[in-house]
């Protein structure tokens, strides 16, 4: 086992034992309650935004070991804009929590977590143009077509949550399924994208995205049946879950962006086989960069 290959295995444990221990506090600080008052509730929101915060900046690492004349660049740089769109979403959903008794079905949060799928979705689009090199109305076709599958998901599960409450249709409704449909849409788009991007492994952190899926959409069932609990002292299992799937979610899929990390700054050793796997020739260029 070379240096490297060393340092990235010891880099990846301390990552995952720290992941451990932030799941323990949260858990600690939910169920427990150790805090005075509203105290509770500001922690568990500060674990929150510490984890997205991570997330982000393991996004940006890796974003910048790309150079600007690297079309991967730009892919790496709208999925880093759409993490950052989703912190600020994060930091605004926070706020209502701490300051009203529960947070609406569409605050002003919800801007920032569509804007970061949609910076998310640019970031797949570039890639799969890079992959498949599309003619303009097969590129066209194939992300309309993405796009209006997902608005149509969105719709119809919006329109069946509707049905079985026995209630018209609300915009809530339709943002709280689109979540986890979006989240859906791109980790689907993801798994099309990783045979052909270095076998899977470059195509990792996008696959980590798939968890939200379930977060999401545990969340919105728990919303609609007024199950959640906004507040630590209504804290109740069901709530722990989703709130635990969440920061699962969140710390996976830091672990594998800075997995890609290390791989982009240490080169072919941290990976197994990797003579073995092929990839697009944008993606060739590992070497260290130099500062």
């Amino acid at each position: 086992m070379s240096t490297n290959h060393r340092r990235a295995v010891l880099i990846m444990y301390a990552g995952g034992l720290a992941a451990l221990v932030l799941v323990g506090l949260y858990t600690y600080t939910y169920w427990l309650r150790p805090f005075p008052g509203l105290w509770n509730d500001i922690m568990t929101n500060v674990y929150d935004i510490i984890l997205v915060c991570l997330t982000a900046i393991a996004a940006t690492a890796v974003w910048r070991r790309y150079r600007k004349s690297e079309k991967l660049y730009s892919i790496w740089r709208f999925f880093t804009y759409g993490l950052y769109a989703w912190l600020l979403g994060d930091l605004i959903w926070a706020i209502y929590n701490l300051t009203v008794v529960e947070v609406p079905d569409v605050s002003f949060a919800d801007l920032f977590y569509i804007l970061g799928y949609c910076f998310i979705f640019t970031g797949l689009h570039r890639q799969y143009r890079l992959l498949f090199h599309p003619t303009s109305r097969r590129d066209a076709l194939t992300t309309g077509g993405v796009a209006a599958g997902v608005l149509l998901l969105s719709v119809l599960f919006g329109l069946l949550v509707a049905n079985l409450q026995h209630e018209s249709v609300k915009p809530g409704d339709l943002i709280g399924v689109f979540y986890p449909v979006g989240d859906l849409g791109v980790a689907v788009v993801a798994l099309v994208f990783a045979g052909k991007f270095g076998r899977g492994v470059f195509a990792r952190p996008w696959l980590g995205v798939v968890l939200f899926t379930f977060a999401d959409g545990l969340y919105d069932w728990l919303y609609q049946s007024g199950t959640y609990a906004f507040s630590v002292l209504q804290a109740n299992s069901a709530s722990l879950a989703v709130d635990t799937v969440y920061n699962v979610a969140y710390l996976s899929l830091t672990l594998l962006l800075l997995n890609h990390y290390l791989l982009l700054k240490f080169g072919p050793s941290v990976v197994k086989n990797f003579e073995k796997i092929r990839m697009p020739a944008a993606a060739t260029p590992l070497e260290e960069k130099s500062g």
